[in-house]
């Protein structure tokens, strides 16, 4: 007999469980069932008393109400909390089911020769449903099933074959079929419950092996996991998130998660906000994400959270709200900050390198003729190599970050303040300003350079020269007026230093010549066409030779 349908390679926990829940749904019915077995064989007993002797009748009817009895302490058994349901006793409830079936089948063996051919017709009818009924009931055990239906169908037959008439005999075989059929639907209605009940219970173990390793990983793990519902309020809030953020679990629960993060805030910066708007994009868009980086301030201190999560969907396609995992990631926050200051910003002066100003120009100069206002100013200090000669580099460096923190309290918003390299500054002034505003902008610059810089207590003079251009007319571009504003600085030089310039065009010729002049000193050099000549000087009034001048020529 068959127990237990289920995998050779089950475990016997999985095996154990699956039993105990097929004898508690063989169990289920078993008060009616019993109760209505119990009316049965009295009725039986009560209407055909004329037909048996008492002391056998009696004795038939004792043993079936001893056999339901004991079927109802085993239901009672069943549900006792934490027992676990053994192979014996699904045996045990198997041959039980067998002698109930069998003391139903004696009454039918021994009372059906003695009636009428339509008694008889309606015994087998009923009897027929008997078993149909009983096979069903007892089908979560399928042994308890097949014995119900063998040891009726049995008797069934055995009581028709005493019956000497043809039509006895084809019901008898109709019987016999019908019982073979419900052996079969017997086993296949087990195969598909012991199927059910192990995807069941194996779902259950899964769920409870989830349940805890979500618990550990909630307790033990830097993440921590987080719930809202289709209006973006938490319903799952892990103590993990409620001590990252310094509140408590009930107090969160319920609460909208965007404004949660936002009320941390007293004033948002204009890169917080894009975060935090960023992050309620993803939400509307109801698509996975992953590693959405969103600030909050937990203590007083900023700190940076990843968060990803996926939309949950029902079935039908329905929309239910959010279920992701949440991380610390500030100090990797931290450290992308620090590498993007390193590539855009001076080390020495904290402010933008030549990389972000040229970042910035190139956004603000497109290719062609720009359609806005812009001055470039290119600022250089005048004689910093003798400092650094005679005073050393480091001082040379303190010169150069005292200049940074002159200069960086003149910058307005919008504008762009970088060194460029060595002693050369640049600021990008966008807007449409006048020349002479633009001038005056200059000479600010270089008015609080004038004032005396003591370093280690030596005085130091700072002066510097600057020179100007003009997107709208010196520039087709970012390199064009960097090129221009760089001729107006050599023109400010040339000019006795400390002093402003604006590009125009014949400081581009000037360039160009001087170019042309290098040049052609240089090719002049390599082909030896470069000669020395030497020109006395002479005394006027004594006539004598008082020295000598060398001329290249």
């Amino acid at each position: 007999m068959q127990e237990c349908v289920g995998a050779p390679d089950s475990s016997e926990a999985l095996a154990q469980e699956i039993r105990t829940r097929q004898f508690q749904a063989a169990l289920q019915l078993v008060p009616i069932t019993s109760t209505t077995n119990v009316a049965i064989g009295v009725a039986t007993a009560w209407t055909f008393r004329q037909f048996a002797p008492w002391l056998p009748t009696l004795i038939w009817l004792v043993m079936l109400i001893g056999l339901e009895l004991d079927s109802i302490r085993s239901f009672r058994l069943s549900k006792s909390p934490g027992r676990a349901v053994q192979v014996g006793d699904l045996r045990r409830f198997a041959w039980q089911s067998g002698m109930v079936a069998t003391l139903f089948a004696v009454p039918v063996i021994w009372l059906l020769p003695q009636f009428d051919a339509d008694s008889r017709t309606l015994i087998a009818t009923v009897t027929a449903g008997f078993i149909g009924a009983g096979a069903f009931v007892l089908a979560p055990v399928p042994a308890a099933g097949l014995l119900w239906t063998a040891c009726l169908g049995v008797g069934s037959g055995i009581a028709l074959s005493l019956i000497h008439q043809p039509i006895f005999f084809v019901i008898f075989i109709l019987l016999v079929i019908y019982s073979i059929l419900k052996a079969a639907t017997v086993l296949f209605n087990s195969h598909l419950l012991v199927s059910r009940l192990r995807a069941e219970a194996q779902a259950e173990r899964q769920g409870q092996v989830v349940a805890l390793l979500l618990k550990d990983f909630e307790g033990s793990a830097r993440d921590w996991l987080w719930e809202t519902d289709a209006a973006g309020h938490l319903r799952h809030v892990s103590l993990r998130l409620a001590e990252a953020l310094g509140r408590d679990v009930a107090a969160m629960v319920g609460a909208a998660l965007i404004p949660l993060l936002r009320q941390s805030f007293s004033n948002l910066s204009r890169t917080e906000a894009l975060a935090l708007d960023s992050l309620q994009s993803r939400l509307d868009g109801r698509r996975a994400f992953r590693d959405q980086v969103v600030p909050v301030i937990v203590g007083n201190e900023l700190r940076w959270w990843a968060l990803t999560a996926k939309p949950l969907v029902d079935s039908d396609g329905d929309f239910h709200g959010w279920r992701g995992v949440g991380s610390d990631t500030t100090e990797i926050k931290r450290r992308d900050i620090e590498m993007t200051r390193l590539a855009n910003f001076d080390s020495l002066t904290d402010l933008a390198n030549r990389r972000q100003f040229q970042t910035c120009l190139d956004a603000l100069m497109p290719a062609g003729t720009p359609d806005q206002g812009l001055f470039l100013m290119v600022l250089d200090l005048d004689n910093f190599k003798a400092v650094n000669d005679s005073l050393g580099h480091l001082m040379g460096d303190q010169m150069l970050r005292e200049v940074a923190r002159r200069l960086s309290p003149l910058v307005r918003e919008g504008e762009l303040l970088a060194r460029l390299g060595g002693d050369e500054y640049a600021l990008i002034v966008p807007g449409e300003f006048s020349d002479s505003q633009c001038i005056g902008r200059a000479q600010s610059l270089l008015a609080a350079l004038r004032k005396p810089c003591f370093i280690n207590s030596i005085r130091i003079e700072v002066r510097g020269s600057v020179g100007m251009a003009c997107a709208l007319r010196h520039g087709s571009g970012a390199d064009q007026l960097l090129k221009a504003a760089d001729a107006a600085l050599y023109a400010s030089k040339d000019a006795g230093r400390d002093t402003v310039r604006l590009f125009d065009s014949a400081m581009d010729a000037l360039a160009r010549q001087r170019l042309s002049v290098v040049t052609d000193l240089g090719k002049a050099l390599e082909r030896g066409e470069l000669e020395l000549h030497y020109q006395p000087q002479i005394n006027v009034r004594s006539r004598a030779i008082v020295g000598f001048e060398a001329l290249l020529r």
